[in-house]
């Protein structure tokens, strides 16, 4: 496994739709810095397919300050559109991703 650091940008809080595993700011961020086709759900980045034929399917859990900026960010309020500040975390992900 390897440490990536992941920098959710405003553009991505602006662009990213709120209860959409796919299009949340979080899975937007994330497909700068690793394969733009991994699906990204509340918990964890499922990674499949030929980069990994080698080792198998792997979960690399969501730390936990992105599983709250999900469900902060998908049961937002209108009047708090403006709330979510950019950030960036560290997770770690298999080496041939």
């Amino acid at each position: 496994m390897r440490t990536v650091t992941i920098s959710v940008t405003q553009e991505d809080i602006d662009d990213g739709i709120p209860e959409d595993d796919c299009s949340c700011p979080i899975a937007l961020a994330i497909r700068r810095v690793l394969p733009p086709d991994l699906e990204v759900t509340c918990v964890m980045i499922p990674f499949y397919g030929p980069a990994l034929a080698t080792i198998g399917e792997q979960d690399c859990p969501l730390p936990d300050e992105c599983k709250e900026f999900i469900e902060f960010f998908d049961n937002m309020p209108p009047a708090m559109l403006n709330q979510p500040r950019p950030f960036s975390f560290e997770m770690e992900v298999p080496e041939c991703v």
